[in-house]
């Protein structure tokens, strides 16, 4: 089974990493071109936290130091 066949991979768990990060990739056997076409701008939200920064940046809001940390708690407490 390669990686695009995976749980993690149709998961959409690992896109933020795999698609900034080519080591990652590389250790992990996954393509330099996403299957699915997600790019760094069109990431999919794995949880609240993702959906929450994309609405707060689509409207012009911008991020303070701590709404990383907050938008990772919510996506790890309220995943999709």
């Amino acid at each position: 089974m390669g990686w695009t066949d995976s749980y993690h991979c149709k998961s959409h768990a690992h896109c933020g990493t795999c698609r900034t990060d080519a080591g990652w990739r590389a250790e992990v056997g996954a393509p330099d071109e996403c299957p699915k076409g997600f790019t760094p701008d069109n990431l999919p939200s794995v949880g609240l936290g993702d959906t929450i920064a994309k609405l707060t940046k689509r409207i012009g809001i911008k991020p303070c130091g701590g709404c990383k940390k907050r938008q990772k708690t919510l996506n790890r407490h309220f995943p999709y």
